[in-house]
């Protein structure tokens, strides 16, 4: 944390005031045990406001977000998909990859997969999505 500090505090851009300890930073929580000196972070409350966000408080969990054999060129694609819906789709896939890389890398994969769909050309020289 320190080091962190003082390389913000080197770059001058930013005028960072430290008001105790660590709790939260850029969506993360972070957590500190004195007695064992392991570090934790989650994004729980973030992750929570993805689900309210796109209507998915109630959906069901899983250990694997996708098969690493699952075939994304096999779905069926509308000749006209819905400008907003592919929105929404982008924007989602970029707040699960924010998740990935800071606390849950199990969906680096699959959100990578998802990711690399949106900029794949087809025979036509068309974006995946359009």
């Amino acid at each position: 944390m320190q080091e962190f500090e003082k390389s913000v505090k080197q770059d001058g851009r930013i005028n960072l005031q430290r008001e105790g300890e660590l709790d939260w930073f850029l969506l993360v929580r972070y957590t500190y045990d004195k007695i064992t000196g392991a570090i934790g972070c989650s994004q729980e409350a973030y992750i929570d406001r993805l689900l309210l966000k796109y209507g998915m408080e109630n959906a069901n969990a899983c250990k694997l977000p996708m098969n690493p054999g699952s075939d994304l060129d096999s779905l069926p694609i509308l000749d006209t998909p819905d400008k907003i819906v592919v929105r929404a789709y982008v924007s989602l896939i970029g707040e699960l990859l924010y998740i990935a890389i800071n606390t849950v890398p199990q969906l680096s994969y699959s959100m990578t997969s998802q990711s690399y769909s949106l900029h794949v050309q087809d025979d036509a020289g068309t974006s995946h999505l359009r």
